[in-house]
């Protein structure tokens, strides 16, 4: 290229927009992911008619690489979930399991490990047997058409405790634990309000559905 005097700067302008013409066609050639310089869509493989993601121009190139990461980003997240899924599935089945190894069916009459129903009224006849001796807490039914009297002094009943198995045992009162009563919280939350009822007989002569519990004892 010949230059004159005077227009030695538009041929410099000439000769670096041809070096670098040039250098973008050299590089387009080594690059399988050309520019797709403005255009609002690429439309060079892999990618067809895509809006560019996360830039303002085309890039083929880039673009392809965001999609790669966000395919793979996708499913590793899916993975995650399917696993999440599945300790979920585990928790919930050894939650259940052990709700059923420490309550009976009525799941609301009963504390974490016990019938409290049994211990209160276990403390109950206790500290009602002033002569001393074994005391027991004996559930009956409500169905059942047996006395206290009669329960107390069944000879199967000692036979379950070797300490009173060969020895009388009598009825001294019996009780009625009502179930279902308000259950309060640590605190406040229990203060002036009725909780746990119990009904004193003061005799053992009740049967169908008075008391629920015999309090008898070793003589």
């Amino acid at each position: 290229m010949n230059c004159i005097r005077g227009t030695l700067a538009i041929c410099v302008i000439a000769v670096s927009a041809l070096r670098w013409a040039n250098a973008e066609g050299t590089a387009a050639a080594r690059d399988p992911f050309p520019p797709c310089r403005d255009a609002t869509t690429c439309t060079c493989e892999p990618v067809i008619n895509v809006t560019p993601q996360l830039m303002g121009y085309c890039d083929c190139k880039n673009l392809t690489n965001w999609l790669s990461n966000t395919t793979s980003g996708l499913s590793e997240a899916e993975e995650n979930i399917a696993e999440l899924a599945t300790d979920v599935t585990d928790l919930k089945a050894s939650v259940d399991e052990l709700k059923g190894d420490s309550h009976e069916p009525d799941s609301n009459d009963e504390s974490d490990f016990a019938n409290y129903y049994d211990e209160i009224a276990q403390a109950t006849c206790t500290a009602m047997n002033t002569e001393g001796g074994w005391t027991y807490a004996v559930r009956i039914a409500c169905s059942g058409s047996r006395t206290c009297t009669a329960i107390c002094s069944d000879a199967q009943l000692r036979a379950q405790d070797v300490y009173v198995a060969d020895k009388i045992m009598t009825c001294f009162n019996s009780l009625h634990v009502y179930w279902d009563r308000p259950k309060f919280a640590h605190g406040e939350a229990g203060y002036e309000k009725l909780g746990l009822k119990i009904y004193r007989y003061n005799n053992c002569g009740g049967g169908y559905c008075g008391p629920n519990y015999c309090c008898c004892r070793s003589i």
